[in-house]
């Protein structure tokens, strides 16, 4: 009778931790579909946009942003300006203005997004607008750098098709005193400048 009462004791010892390896391989399942998931919806994404389907890339990123447990910031903001892309503009900017209060360290590159979807569909005013107020927001983070540098550029576009060049100028060369990289920075400078 000790004997089997031992040998039960045992038995659900070893039960147990069989049922938490299965619980936690099973969750480690779970987390390497959701990955799975996760990674084939970002290149359907990729595969949507390249033929100019913005709503479905939207979906797809939906799809990958919740499967990654919607904590990728990154994967929300392009859903949102393929959203815009795709003619749900209201609706992707919306997405994205909240999307600055959810995730305040971002506001740069999410303000650039929006300022891009208006310049996008041709409301320069409202793209020159939101461009204006990123420049005001001091950060010295590399990649708010780099989406001042881009802003920069768009600036100086503007700029330049109001043939104001020497504002241009100005602007592509403070773009590549944040991003020295900047390749269309320094090209726009450089076709401006006559140095081809």
């Amino acid at each position: 009778m000790v004997k089997s009462k031992k040998l039960w004791v045992c038995f659900k010892k070893v039960w147990r931790l069989i049922t938490q390896w299965l619980m936690f391989t099973g969750q480690i399942l779970i987390v390497l579909l959701d990955l799975k998931k996760s990674f084939f919806n970002r290149q359907m994404a990729y595969i949507y946009s390249e033929m100019n389907e913005h709503l479905s890339a939207a979906s797809s990123l939906l799809s990958a942003y919740k499967a990654e447990g919607e904590r990728n910031v990154d994967t929300f903001i392009t859903h949102c300006v393929y959203l815009a892309r795709g003619g749900e503009i209201e609706d992707g900017i919306a997405k994205l203005r909240d999307t600055i209060d959810k995730w305040p360290e971002r506001r740069i590159r999410i303000s650039y997004e929006i300022g891009t979807v208006y310049r996008d569909i041709g409301s320069k005013d409202k793209a020159k607008d939101i461009y204006n107020e990123i420049l005001e927001v001091q950060s010295e983070s590399n990649e708010d750098k780099a989406y001042l540098a881009k802003t920069l550029v768009n600036l100086g576009v503007f700029f330049y098709e109001n043939r104001d060049i020497p504002s241009a100028i100005q602007h592509f060369e403070t773009a590549l005193k944040h991003d020295p990289g900047h390749e269309h920075a320094r090209k726009n400078l450089q076709a401006l400048r006559g140095n081809k």
